[in-house]
């Protein structure tokens, strides 16, 4: 699931015009250029089976995905606040996987250390 929440915002990154900046050597999208929400349609064989939801204020990111094949296919909502580079500091994820089990994972950057808990840990 980590794998496809993050080509989510890298999708949204390379498919919405973002500017670059660099900052550095860094090269990070710059958030002000980028609209409020974005809204994307997964359609499959011409009917429409899911949606991508994307909106933005500030430093925050919150998505909304939705995909269902014969009933099955995740659900899952982010919350990602981005320090000034356009990394993030803190990550939510929550929801269901295609077969219904439960997302419930948080990373926070504090200082130097990563902090990152699934639910494989404690």
């Amino acid at each position: 699931m980590r794998f496809i929440s993050l080509l989510s915002i890298l999708f949204i990154f390379g498919c919405s015009g973002t500017k670059i900046s660099t900052i550095n050597d860094v090269r990070t999208p710059s958030l002000v250029t980028l609209p409020a929400e974005e809204s994307f349609t997964v359609i499959r064989g011409g009917t429409k089976v899911g949606y991508l939801n994307i909106a933005r204020s500030g430093d925050t990111l919150i998505s909304d995905y939705d995909y269902k094949n014969n009933g099955r296919g995740p659900t899952i909502k982010e919350r990602i606040i981005l320090n000034k580079n356009g990394f993030p500091l803190k990550w939510d994820i929550a929801g269901t996987t295609t077969f219904g089990n439960t997302i419930d994972e948080h990373y926070e950057l504090k200082g130097n250390l990563a902090y990152w808990k699934d639910a494989a840990s404690s």
